[in-house]
Formats: structure tokens, sequence, C-alpha cells
């Protein structure tokens, strides 16, 4: 059995544009926790990973523009909603591996620049950034490799839970906490590559190759992306013909076209 489950947090809870970032206890807007599991009669794995809006207090209320500036408070508050964030989590999953796709450039960068600094100096957190449309631009999304290569390490020692015969065998170690804007497209496909590592050694381990769940594994993900996405943005998610297909498709950027229009209608009007 091969199962995906997503569990959105209550707090903070709202939809895209109108809730972003933490309030003043940390909690986040679309924060969710997803456990991939994966089970034999007498094994079951289980791979926990989490999203969330960065955990600074920002805003980016709709104004009929495409994409509205994002406004940050000052420091002294982002940094204490950050702490608050990061504590709350340390408590739940242990160590934090925090995996950062927001850009370095336009109306991100404000927001890129303070959440690296003060991100990078938090405790109990890995901290990772990784400008994603930079490195992946022009459909190169083989470069996710690079990401994932920079991250391997704590991607092993965090591993995954184990129950075998009904006893815990192994515990995770520890959670990977990816983010973009959104929490939505780009995280969604980070995620499920980070899963797809996961997954490969637990079918290893029963003289299975992953390509004979290939097709279940990309589906799930991806349907489990959309869900997400209608909730919070009111659309499917984007750039899901890569988690289902495996490659970055001119079809699939006009369909993230059509999507992001329909976000637009949803979210402003």
């Amino acid at each position: 059995t091969f199962a995906l489950i997503s569990r959105r947090s209550c707090y903070r809870a709202g939809t895209r544009l109108w809730d972003r970032g933490a309030d003043s206890n940390g909690n986040v807007a679309n924060f969710v926790e997803t456990e991939q599991i994966l089970a034999f009669p007498d094994v079951v794995y289980s791979l926990v990973q989490i999203r969330g809006s960065v955990p600074m207090v920002w805003s980016q209320y709709p104004n009929l523009s495409r994409l509205p500036n994002i406004a940050l408070a000052d420091e002294s508050a982002c940094q204490a909603t950050l702490t608050k964030h990061f504590d709350n989590l340390f408590k739940h999953y242990g160590e934090v591996t925090v995996v950062s796709l927001t850009d370095n450039k336009g109306r991100e960068k404000e927001m890129t620049t303070r959440y690296n600094n003060l991100g990078g100096k938090a405790e109990h957190v890995h901290y990772q950034y990784w400008d994603f449309h930079h490195e992946c631009a022009k459909l190169h999304w083989e470069n996710i490799d690079k990401l994932i290569a920079l991250i391997q390490g704590k991607i092993d020692s965090i591993g995954y839970s184990v129950i075998k015969n009904g006893a815990v065998e192994q515990k995770q170690n520890g959670v990977v906490r990816t983010n973009c804007v959104d929490c939505l497209d780009r995280t969604n496909v980070v995620q499920s590559v980070i899963a797809r590592k996961n997954l490969e050694k637990q079918l290893q381990n029963h003289g299975i190759s992953s390509n004979e769940i290939d097709s279940t594994f990309r589906n799930l993900w991806t349907d489990n992306a959309d869900a997400l996405s209608i909730q919070y943005a009111g659309t499917p998610a984007l750039k899901t013909d890569y988690t289902r297909t495996g490659k970055r498709s001119i079809q699939g950027t006009l369909a993230d076209g059509k999507n992001a229009i329909v976000r637009y209608y949803v979210n402003t009007c």
C-alpha cells in the first residue's frame, strides 16, 4: 500500500494573498504536514515533510495587480515570530532543515534577504537557500538535482520511521521544511523529489525497483498538490507537468498560464 496524507494546520487558516507569513504565536499560513506511507504486511515506512509560509510578519494584499508587492514588518517583529515558529517546530519534530526557494530579485528580494539572514542564524535549524526560478530557468529542471546534492547529508540523517511487526524500529530524526512564497508549486516539486529519494531506499530493502510504482508515485503527488492548491489558491497547482511526467513541457507552461489567470481572478475578485 502506498499512501500520501496531507494535514493542514487549523491555525493561521485562510486563502492565498489574504493570509501570509506568521502570527504573534509563530503559526504560519498554509502550514501543511505531508506524510508518505509505504506499507508491506510486516513493515510500514513513514516519511513526514512540512511546508509553510515564510515565518516572518508580512502581507501581500490584493490591489488589482497580478502579483501585489510584499510588505514586511520591521526586523524585530520578524525575528520574534521566526524564533517562536522554529522553537515550536523543534518541539514537535526535532532539528529542522529549511529549504527556501524564493526569488532573489524583484518583489521577493527583500523578504529573501531577510529570511536568509534571520533563518541562517536560527537555533536548531540548518538553512539552505536555493533560487528555484533562477536555477531552473529555460526549463532546466534537471538542476533540481543540484539542490538535492546540497542537502543530501541532511536527508540521510533525518531518515524515516520504520514500524516492523507493530513495533517502532526506527524513528525519523528531524524534518525538512520547504517553502517558496505560496508554498504550493515550487515547494511541491522539491518535496516530491525528496520523497522519491526516500522511497527508492525503502523499496530497495524489498528488492523492488521504484520504476514499478513510478506512475502511482507521480500521480499521487500531483493529485495531492492540486488538492492543496485548490483550497489555498482556488486552482490546481502549477508546474505539475514535471511532477506527473518528470519533464517540464511547453504544454505545461501554457496550462500554468491559464491557472495563473484564474488565480488572479479568484484571489482578487
